[in-house]
């Protein structure tokens, strides 16, 4: 089967170094910064009209220096002239001639300078009665810790009443949009408009617990402008793209098979889970391979699956033949895709199986959870990779990988991420907005993040899904981002009913198909096709 774009349709995320080229590209094909900056007050502008149909009252609008407040300056100005009483708050200006300042101070709104004695006190006040509070302090220009008139105002944005909404243009002010650290003094949103093209530190921590809702505003740049960028998000779009062909005369054999290798005395529900998730994303044929004393426990547990029982000693550890058994069966029984590692366990006999398998394995390979424990305590790792590889750590398996710590790769999650392919595996790093990075640098991420998904086991349904796309013929790349994105979209369906906790791993598979399908339907219409076969006499 082909393997589907790992592009899709994109939307880019961006640093704002990229942005500022992107600006730049657009100055020199004729859109000016005066008119990115009209579209982006413009949208600002809707947001808060749409909140105010909630809730009518004041606004306020608090004014950086730079073009961030210029953006808050035109929204504000749009506001006032559309009967909205309006205050805006401004630090000194650094733009000459400042349009958008004089455009203000044109409109039926109150101007406080908080340059001027008494400025940041009416500010305060101002606020007390604020329904809707605009944060146009800095956006994407913060460089260095808040300081002197924009740390005062940032201040008086955290001390606003908690009944107020704030609104941050492109970011809350003092969130750097590389890393996602934030001041002290950021303030935490309740949504955040931001401008052309989502930016990285949107989805980092901590910088992620202070966007509140993220919303992109199409500021009407086009999309040649990012053609550098190779970060995108996971979208409905990009996902749809990626799905297998599901031939009309196709059977089990068309669909691929898949081997799970896991399975321990403990962890016994483990690989039961990637296995159903393998057949819930569409694959034909499972096959879990596991040790005999475990073997004995989950036969007939799952009953679509086949079973592989592995030879073991006496003590009920693997035989050093457990490899040439699982070679022999991907060998004879036409396996399209390995899972490697869903409850494993960890001890010499799991570390020698794949010393002795990993380098013998040309199939499309996933490695997960113990097989990712026991693959970081080899020496040079990495050289036992197959070519076509996939590892999905968390941030503790990351870590022993990467002979780190949680924090540090916490701290970068970017940087791990890219760390960890060694120029030959996608890593898939799980997490708030879960991370699939290429090998030659292209990064995708899913742009919600779920605490539902914070449950044993989630992870092992993640890896079934994306083994089981890896065996319906998808490249690695491809079946990682459509596995993350219909693992968290099928959470993101649980939780619409059932709220942000309470989810089993278990839940995850009956949503699958469901998501699956809207997917589907999505691609369909897109192509002009009926979303659903027409039944015929």
């Amino acid at each position: 089967m082909p393997s589907r774009s790992w592009w899709g349709r994109r939307v880019v995320i961006v640093t704002a170094e990229e942005m500022r080229a992107a600006e730049q590209w657009c100055e020199a094909h004729g859109i000016t910064t005066e008119v990115l900056m009209d579209r982006a007050g413009r949208a600002v502008a809707e947001a808060v009209l749409a909140l105010l149909a909630e809730r009518p009252g004041p606004v306020v609008v608090v004014v950086g220096p730079g073009n961030n407040g210029g953006d808050g300056l035109v929204a504000a100005e749009r506001l006032a002239r559309a009967g909205v009483p309006v205050t805006v708050a401004h630090v000194p200006r650094k733009l000459d001639p400042d349009h958008p300042l004089r455009a203000a101070r044109e409109a039926p709104l109150r101007l406080i300078g908080l340059g001027l004695p008494g400025g940041p006190d009416e500010l305060r006040l101002a606020l007390r009665d604020a329904v809707v509070v605009v944060d146009a302090l800095l956006g994407t220009g913060v460089s260095r810790p808040l300081s002197g008139l924009v740390a005062d105002a940032a201040r008086c944005l955290a001390g606003r009443p908690r009944e107020s909404r704030l609104v941050a243009v492109d970011l809350p002010s003092g969130l750097q949009s590389e890393s996602g650290a934030v001041d002290p003094l950021t303030p935490r949103a309740d949504l955040t408009l931001t401008l052309g093209a989502p930016k990285v530190g949107c989805y980092l921590p901590p910088g992620q617990r202070y966007i509140g809702e993220l919303r992109v505003a199409d500021i009407g740049i086009p999309r040649e402008a990012f053609a550098g960028v190779r970060r995108q998000a996971l979208t409905a779009e990009h996902a749809a793209a990626l799905l297998p062909d599901r031939p009309v005369d196709g059977h089990k054999g068309t669909f691929g098979k898949v081997l799970v290798v896991g399975g321990s005395e403990r962890y016994l529900g483990a690989p039961l889970l990637t296995a159903a998730a393998v057949l819930r994303v569409g694959a034909g044929l499972v096959v879990l391979a596991t040790a005999r004393p475990a073997y004995e426990r989950l036969a007939g547990r799952l009953l679509e699956a086949t079973y592989l029982p592995l030879p073991t000693t006496g003590e009920g550890t693997l035989a050093d033949t457990a490899g040439q058994v699982m070679l022999r069966a991907i060998e004879e029984e036409g396996v399209d895709a390995v899972v490697l590692g869903p409850g494993l366990g960890r001890s010499p006999a799991v570390s020698r199986l794949l010393s002795e398998l990993l380098p013998r394995l040309t199939l499309p390979t996933l490695i997960d959870a113990d097989g990712l424990n026991v693959l970081a305590e080899l020496e040079q790792w990495p050289a036992l990779l197959p070519a076509r590889c996939v590892l999905t750590p968390h941030p503790g398996e990351a870590a022993r990988l990467l002979r780190s710590s949680v924090r540090a790769v916490e701290q970068d999650r970017l940087a791990a991420a890219a760390a960890l392919t060694h120029g030959r595996a996608v890593v898939v790093l799980k997490g708030a907005h879960t991370i699939v990075q290429q090998p030659d640098g292209a990064l995708a991420l899913f742009p919600l993040a779920n605490p539902a998904l914070g449950s044993g086991g989630t992870g092992d349904v993640l890896s079934g899904l994306i083994g089981g796309l890896l065996a319906q013929g998808l490249a690695p790349a491809a079946a990682a981002a459509l596995g993350v994105y219909l693992h968290a979209a099928a959470a993101q369906r649980w939780s619409r009913a059932h709220g942000d906790a309470g989810l089993l791993a278990s839940d995850l598979l009956a949503e699958i198909p469901a998501v699956r399908r809207e997917l589907r339907q999505r691609r369909q219409q897109e192509r002009g096709a009926p979303a659903e076969p027409v039944p015929t006499a």
